[in-house]
């Protein structure tokens, strides 16, 4: 995550030869088939970093991020926008549903597109839902 960090820094200070860094509120949304492990701070992955001296501390970045484990949420617990519910959901059934769970899961996405005003872009969104659930999953099949 630092590095995609500092990438963004960089490309704003060559770009627009700021002077000045733009603030970056670390985020992570976790959607593997295990509850995240690891802490939510940088420091919690170096080596040692709990037993250094509070004065060698103050010098190593140790910034806190927040994370979103999809895996614990319920359907109720995902709110908002049609299209986030959709990510959220999908993202969350890929890794941890079965083939039947994740077609149920497939029928509720479509059910949340059709709350959207433009159908034009309900269509566009669930051709590239589709493209990601054939892509990521290996074990899906074309019926023909």
């Amino acid at each position: 995550m630092l590095r995609y960090m500092v990438e963004i820094w960089e490309a704003k200070s060559k770009k627009e030869k700021a002077d000045e860094l733009p603030v970056i509120v670390p985020l992570v949304v976790y959607h593997g088939k295990d509850r995240w492990k690891i802490g939510t701070t940088l420091g919690e992955t170096i080596t040692g970093y709990k037993n250094l001296p509070e004065a060698i501390k103050k010098l190593v970045p140790n910034y806190k991020y927040l994370l979103y484990d999809l895996s614990q949420y319920t359907d109720d617990e995902i709110k908002g926008e049609a299209q986030l519910r959709i990510l959220f959901t999908t993202l969350r059934d890929i890794v941890t549903k079965d083939s039947k769970g994740l077609q149920d899961s497939i029928f509720r996405a479509i059910s949340y597109l059709r709350e959207l005003d433009n159908k034009q872009t309900g269509i566009e969104y669930f051709e590239t839902l589709m493209r990601y659930i054939f892509n990521a999953r290996a074990d899906l099949t074309r019926v023909v």
